[in-house]
């Protein structure tokens, strides 16, 4: 989660099922964060199944956690 705020800086981070599908289209996506409460959307399953196509790390994240709770302030989904 970190890494993903220090990508905001840079503008090397995205957020959002539509950004975050963006960046793993361009191959911008190295990790991909979601939160454990959005798995079974089926948006996010395509996402997912992408980024597993495209051997890019998925880190799920537990929702009642604090970086669960910092990343559904960004949409439940993120990359960086």
């Amino acid at each position: 989660m970190s890494q993903f705020l220090e990508g905001l800086a840079t503008k090397s981070s995205k957020y959002g099922i539509e950004e975050v599908m963006k960046a793993l289209q361009n191959y911008e996506a190295n990790v991909i964060l979601v939160n454990d409460s959005v798995l079974s959307r089926p948006e996010v399953q395509r996402l997912l199944g992408e980024a597993e196509n495209r051997s890019v790390k998925i880190e799920i994240i537990n929702s009642m956690d604090e970086a669960g709770m910092q990343l559904a302030a960004f949409k439940d989904i993120a990359c960086f």
